[in-house]
């Protein structure tokens, strides 16, 4: 499972570990085991055997009715057992009652950062033992794995070897998506509000649970003082509590899907020239074309949102207050150097369609006005979206 921060991994992971959460969805939970552990919060630094030794602290809290079970994971603590072995060991006690190991990894990057107590040759043993322990180990039909990244396995840097199959391609990759808007709605129902400010949350959120959050606890705590924010209103203080968020998402992002970020901002600005200037949209849809598979991840990350106009793809920022924030900060950081680096960042080899490119960016520059305030850019994408 991966997504962008904030999106409710954790969250997610949480109610998986819910017995009451199961029976809800009609399942019984009673032939599970189920553990739940991050990767942060393992003893310092990460290493293997402090990741087992939390693992099996975390187990003996969960065999209170498996008093013999619970007594061997005692010795293997006593026994300072912290590996693969020892959990083998358990499941084998396990499969006796017929209960299953489920056990859930959140933050599971911090496993993949080699340091000076925890070399590549241990990154490498320890994934490699995880795989033969979930998919090929005879204890396999008592154990599941569910873990949680910022992104999909295989984009992180530690790479799978040649001569063997991928650590990770036993696992189901799952993206965890914004809110759609009517889950949206539901989630902040008990608030009413018009439509017009229905509208303007959903623009300024875009359906990210972060940033849901934020609002609803905003608008209940106005509530609460007897008041409703206009939407104007609700757009000038939202904005200041989202820029924490909206500084995170950007950090964590690629130069690359920074750059490609830029240039969709630009594109969005330069359509608005046309009719005013000789604007060629098409070089610029040519340019992202090239850049899809990256494009699609910051759909799956909640950023864009990926549509169709006049038979054409088309990508739009799913919280129009980001994208705002994300201008400010390219006028701040790059100013005039902004089209060339823009432009650079994708290694073209023909130089030709790059300076033609260049070319509209400064046109963007030039006769776009930038210094809009939120709730103008607000108002702006409120109206597009309407239309």
């Amino acid at each position: 499972m991966f997504g962008v921060g904030g999106v409710g991994k954790t969250t997610f992971l949480q109610q998986l570990a819910s017995h009451c959460v199961w029976q809800q969805h009609g399942f019984e939970p009673n032939s599970l085991v189920i553990v739940l552990v991050s990767c942060l919060s393992v003893a310092p630094p990460f290493t293997a055997a402090n990741f087992w030794f939390e693992v099996l602290n975390l187990l003996h809290d969960e065999l209170e009715d498996l008093p013999q079970v619970q007594a061997e994971v005692n010795t293997l603590l006593e026994q300072e057992t912290f590996n693969v072995r020892g959990i083998r060991q358990i499941l084998r006690r396990l499969s006796k009652y017929n209960r299953r190991l489920v056990l859930l990894i959140d933050d599971y990057e911090e496993a993949l950062q080699p340091h000076e107590h925890y070399t590549k040759a241990e990154i490498d043993l320890f994934l490699t033992e995880q795989r033969s322990l979930a998919y090929s180990s005879t204890q396999r039909q008592q154990i599941s794995l569910v873990v949680s990244t910022s992104r999909p396995l295989g984009e992180f840097s530690f790479p799978p070897r040649p001569d063997r199959s991928p650590w990770f391609n036993h696992y189901l990759f799952l993206p965890l998506h914004s809110f759609s808007r009517s889950e949206a709605e539901a989630l902040l129902n008990p608030i009413s509000m018009p439509a017009t400010l229905q509208d303007t949350v959903w623009e300024a959120t875009g359906g990210n649970p972060t940033l849901l959050q934020l609002a609803g606890s905003l608008l209940y705590t106005e509530l609460r003082n007897g008041r409703l924010l206009e939407p104007n209103q609700f757009v000038q203080a939202f904005v200041h509590q989202a820029e924490p968020f909206f500084q995170y998402i950007w950090t964590e992002l690629s130069e690359m899907e920074q750059m490609l970020l830029i240039v969709i901002i630009l594109r969005n600005l330069a359509h608005r020239l046309q009719g005013k200037q000789a604007v060629d949209l098409y070089k610029i849809d040519r340019l992202l074309s090239q850049r899809e598979r990256e494009l699609l991840y910051l759909v799956d990350w909640g950023i864009l949102t990926k549509g169709s106009h006049s038979g054409e793809m088309s990508y739009t920022f799913c919280s129009s207050m980001l994208e705002w924030w994300m201008l400010k900060q390219i006028q701040e950081s790059h100013s005039e150097r902004l089209p060339d680096r823009s432009i650079t960042a994708f290694s073209f080899v023909d130089a030709d369609p790059a300076n033609d490119m260049s070319g509209i960016f400064r046109l963007v520059w030039q006769y776009v006005d930038l210094n809009v305030s939120i709730s103008e850019w607000m108002n702006y994408a409120l109206g597009r979206s309407n239309r």
